[in-house]
Order: structure tokens, then C-alpha cells, then sequence
């Protein structure tokens, strides 16, 4: 057996459904395009059965909502937009359709730009006046790749 939750989910009502993003982190002020796909193999709904979804921010404040009936094969497809003045943290998406529930978490941050580690190893550990310094830069993003072809400007004040 294994130490992991493999059981699954069980259906609600029959229905099954499963909600997406085209990504994992929006910015404030960023275009949010949620999909849900909706399973229903007894067909026990109809077709033109509505589907509504509501967004609500990390302090469960509502900030959109709207239900749907169109779709193709089952697919539903949830555009909106967040504001730049948005707040950043977890908003909750939740998708209800003929008594069933589905949710889902989605993460607005301030992402910060990439960023470099820098080492720099001079040839000499005594330095002199009037003596020209020499030395290795080696430059890597924090993720670990090698920052190649970068400009680098060293100045120092001893």
C-alpha cells in the first residue's frame, strides 16, 4: 500500500467536472482564463443546463461571477481580469453545476525579476597600489543556469 491518498474522487451526483488555468501564478492586474470540462456520462443533465462559477479573494470578498450554458462538448471556458490594485495572495474559483461543487485555488503574486548570483575570484589575495587587478566573474540565475553574455561593471573602494 502507499503512503500516499491514490483513492481518487468520487463522483457528485454522477457528474464529474475538473477546473484549469492556462498557468499556476497571475500578476495583479493580469487576464485570468479559466476552463472547466464537464463530465456527465448518464447524461442526467441537460444540454443547456447552466454552469456558474464565482472568484473570490483571499480575504472572500466576491470579485466574479457568471454562470454559462454555452459550451463546446462540454468544455467552459471563464475569462476575467484582475486589476493592478488586486490583491496578492490565494483566490478561491468554485464551479457548481446540478448540485455539484468543484474548486479550485489560484495564486496571485508580485513575481520579482530573475536574479543573479555573482562570485568573483581575484588572481592575487594581496592587493597593491598601481598594480592591475585580475580575476575571474562567474555569473548564475538563483535557479542554477549560467548567465552568459551579461555586461558586468566592478568597482571597488578599498
Amino acid at each position: 500500500m502507499s503512503k500516499f491518498d491514490v483513492s481518487g474522487v468520487k463522483t457528485q451526483k454522477g457528474i464529474k467536472g475538473y477546473l484549469y488555468g492556462e498557468r499556476g501564478v497571475w500578476r495583479p492586474g493580469d487576464s485570468i482564463y479559466l476552463n472547466f470540462v464537464l463530465n456527465d456520462y448518464d447524461n442526467r443533465l441537460p444540454d443547456d443546463h447552466p454552469v456558474k462559477l464565482e472568484v473570490t479573494d483571499p480575504e472572500g470578498k466576491l470579485v466574479f461571477k457568471k454562470t454559462l450554458v454555452d459550451h463546446v462538448d462540454r468544455f467552459y471556458t471563464f475569462p476575467f481580469a484582475t486589476t493592478t490594485e488586486s490583491m496578492t495572495g490565494i483566490y478561491k474559483a468554485k464551479v457548481s453545476v446540478g448540485g455539484a461543487k468543484f474548486q479550485k485555488s489560484l495564486k496571485v503574486e508580485t513575481v520579482k525579476p530573475n536574479r543573479i548570483k555573482m562570485k568573483l575570484d581575484f588572481d592575487d589575495e594581496i592587493f597593491s597600489l598601481g598594480k592591475k587587478l585580475h580575476g575571474q566573474l562567474q555569473l548564475n540565475w538563483l535557479h542554477g543556469a549560467a548567465a552568459k553574455n551579461l555586461r558586468a561593471s566592478v568597482k571597488a573602494k578599498v
